[in-house]
């Protein structure tokens, strides 16, 4: 059976054991996002790992709201920038690939043995 994608915020603060009243406000806020899908509002599953971090750092550690939105941008661009880095490198790795065929082909049309 296939996992439902899309929840009403009923069914959201359900599954997130969460007050309503308290999802409400972190729709209010901007830490959730909220989308219109037919006549119904509401969340995608992919909220969840969000609202999981939401839910340690309020109850848990006492991060009051604004100080989780800062977290959860500071997050969002460590992980942008953890992507770039992967970027990089697999670029880096293209490159050099690239650099030893053309080592290769260089030795080749001298005639030169290598050691392999």
């Amino acid at each position: 059976m296939k996992e439902k994608d899309f929840f009403t915020l009923q069914e959201f603060s359900e599954l997130c054991e969460l007050e309503m009243d308290f999802l409400q406000d972190l729709v209010q806020f901007g830490l959730i996002k909220i989308t219109l899908e037919g006549k119904n509002r509401g969340v995608y599953r992919e909220e969840l790992e969000c609202v999981r971090l939401i839910k340690r750092l309020y109850f848990d550690l006492g991060v009051n709201k604004e100080g989780i939105e800062i977290i959860l941008s500071m997050r969002n661009q460590i992980m942008e920038l953890h992507k770039q880095v992967d970027d990089l490198g697999r670029e880096v790795n293209r490159l050099n690939k690239e650099q030893n065929f053309r080592n290769i082909e260089i030795i080749l049309e001298k005639g030169l043995m290598i050691d392999v």
